[in-house]
């Protein structure tokens, strides 16, 4: 009767393969020179030394001694450095690599014409978003306007960073010119914006939007040249929206000549009949108009 033979229960192991050693052919690392260039300054150390072969070839002599220890460690694997498939790689790449330098060379560029860093504090920027956001601007519609995910307008404006991109802060400042005249389409964005502090585009000077000492004008200018007759007459239709001071007081004002009652007048400017008595009194004679 034939015994049955044990089988082990693991694979079979092999021969030991060397510390370090590789499989052959693949070398020990993926060149970061044109491995044809390391091929033709190997061969050129064989009957120079190591600083005249970095001169040739204008590296090292510790890089050329480098290359020589690593040409060894494949060799002591079976196998060649830089193989044929590391110059295939080099080939195929080459594309990547150009375009990479172009883009190098455009950012330098770039930032030479500039005149300065590409990047500027986003201060400015942080505050033009709030600004939007306070008249009622989405960030889905900003982010049409800045032709950016609507995830990055918020980063912009809830969580911003130190600094901006000089090509988005311009692009930005843009926006807010053709949109800082015009109201927004969602009331909840204002009412989030004013339970947050945003200040509208109206508070902010030109001047100060930027200037980290700046700060938005709480109190509009008494001068009825200086008020939004727009945003008056819409208030006074009962529509929400943002008005200073001096405009509130006005749009009481005119309610007020046309026969409103107190009541009547804190209904439609979204305010309290007390609000609306103190603005009685405190228009200034320069403001008072014929409705």
């Amino acid at each position: 009767m034939t015994a049955a033979v044990e089988r082990p229960a693991g694979r079979m192991a092999g021969p030991a393969r060397p510390a370090g050693a590789r499989r052959a052919g693949r070398g020990t690392g993926t060149p970061t020179v044109d491995p044809r260039i390391i091929r033709a300054a190997l061969a050129y150390s064989r009957s120079h030394t190591l600083l005249a072969t970095g001169a040739r070839f204008k590296v090292s002599g510790r890089q050329v001694q480098r290359w020589r220890a690593r040409a060894a460690a494949a060799a002591a694997a079976g196998g060649t450095w830089p193989s044929d498939a590391d110059v295939a790689a080099w080939v195929e790449r080459a594309p990547q690599r150009e375009a990479d330098r172009a883009r190098l060379h455009r950012w330098t560029v770039r930032r030479a014409q500039a005149g300065g860093p590409l990047f500027v504090s986003s201060l400015g920027t942080t505050r033009r978003m709030r600004a939007l956001a306070a008249l009622g601007w989405r960030y889905s519609d900003l982010a049409v306007e800045l032709r950016v995910v609507e995830s990055r307008v918020g980063h912009l404006t809830v969580r911003p960073n130190r600094v901006v991109h000089r090509d988005t802060a311009a692009a930005v400042a843009t926006v807010y010119e053709r949109l800082s005249m015009t109201f927004g389409p969602s009331e909840v964005t204002r009412t989030r914006a004013a339970a947050r502090g945003w200040a509208p585009p109206m508070f902010w000077d030109d001047d100060t939007i930027d200037d980290p000492a700046g700060r938005p004008r709480r109190s509009g200018p008494t001068d009825s040249a200086a008020l939004d007759d727009i945003a008056i007459a819409r208030a006074m239709r009962g529509e929400r929206v943002p008005l200073r001071r001096a405009e509130r007081a006005e749009a009481s004002r005119r309610l007020t000549a046309a026969g409103r009652s107190a009541a009547e007048i804190a209904e439609l400017l979204d305010t309290s009949e007390r609000a609306v008595q103190r603005h009685r009194s405190s228009t200034p004679d320069t403001s008072r108009r014929t409705a």
